[in-house]
């Protein structure tokens, strides 16, 4: 019998020997990064979880292959939280894995406390924030929102703490154009921590940002605009003088940018026969506007006769 008994745990042994051999090889357990997002179950009606849940991490076995391709998506990380009244509590975490090649050999952490409280509402105003600035060349007007108060609940002990809801728009620097879109709105206390556990009744609202452009000047020369020749060919054009010779122009910075002079409109010199003193208007590109009042300049043409 004993020897038997003796044969048996040598087998035992040689098998276990055997298996951890090839867990070794091939199971290794390591470390797995991914921050796993906790799932509350069983969860009594009328109460709600106070404060904040951290992820886990996990330590598992499992082969090289499948361990390559582990995402948060391969386990069920819960919390069970029945039969539990309002309070302070100290829960076990369970995992499950997805493929039945993993084992689990821990979590981390292994429980976690929970502080359960009964869900409560109340209003509360309904802002929006500006982070970030528009391109250089524009101002942010007064921001609009289709939503003015909104109704939140989460545990009491946060619910009081609750400021407002915040639209946040983010801009990036490079905007020129008006911003309307749907902005998620997020409950903040009074020194602008977001409170994760308040929920609004309404999740989102309609925000309309409008820009203005910041209109850049420049002083720029004025140039007479001939087109055709004289009708008569012993005539010659001996002098032009311009009335203001220079004109301030704002507008697009860009196009400022690309404008060292303004053209007056068309003169047909083929209906001069002799010198003039006229009023042109002057052609300004799109996006450019005068500074000034007036928008046409005094001309003063004299000919010449060929010798």
């Amino acid at each position: 019998m004993f020897k038997n008994l003796r044969l048996k745990l040598l087998a035992l042994l040689i098998g276990t020997i055997f298996w951890a051999g090839v867990v070794t090889t091939n199971n290794n357990v390591r470390t797995y990064d991914g921050r796993l997002e906790i799932k509350p179950f069983n969860l009594a009606e009328n109460l709600v979880i106070a404060n904040e849940i951290e992820p886990v991490r996990l330590r598992v076995a499992a082969p090289n292959d499948v361990f390559a391709n582990l995402s948060e998506r391969g386990f069920e990380v819960y919390i069970d939280l029945k039969g539990l009244g309002e309070g302070e509590y100290t829960v076990p975490i369970n995992v499950t894995p997805q493929n039945p090649k993993i084992t689990i050999a821990r979590v981390l952490p292994a429980v976690i406390k929970v502080a359960l409280e009964h869900q409560n509402e109340k209003e509360i105003p309904v802002a929006v924030q500006i982070k970030g600035k528009p391109s250089p060349n524009f101002t942010i007007n007064e921001p609009k929102i289709d939503l003015q108060i909104v109704k939140v609940s989460g545990p009491q002990s946060l619910l009081d703490t609750a400021s407002r809801a915040v639209a946040f728009v983010q801009l990036n620097g490079d905007e020129d154009v008006d911003i309307a879109k749907k902005i998620p709105l997020v409950v903040v206390d009074s020194n602008e921590n977001e409170l994760k556990r308040i929920k609004p009744e309404i999740p989102d609202a309609n925000v309309l940002v409008t820009l203005t452009q910041i209109l850049k000047t420049k002083t720029v020369g004025v140039r007479a605009k001939l087109i055709n020749d004289l009708p008569d060919r012993n005539l010659w054009i001996s002098k032009i003088t311009m009335s203001p010779p220079t004109i301030t122009i704002k507008g697009d910075y860009g196009v400022l940018q690309a404008t060292d002079y303004i053209e007056t409109e068309p003169i047909d010199l083929k209906l001069v026969d002799g010198n003039f003193l006229r009023r042109f208007k002057v052609n300004l590109p799109d996006r450019i506007e005068l500074e000034g009042a007036t928008n046409s300049v005094l001309i003063q043409l004299e000919l010449s006769k060929l010798k």
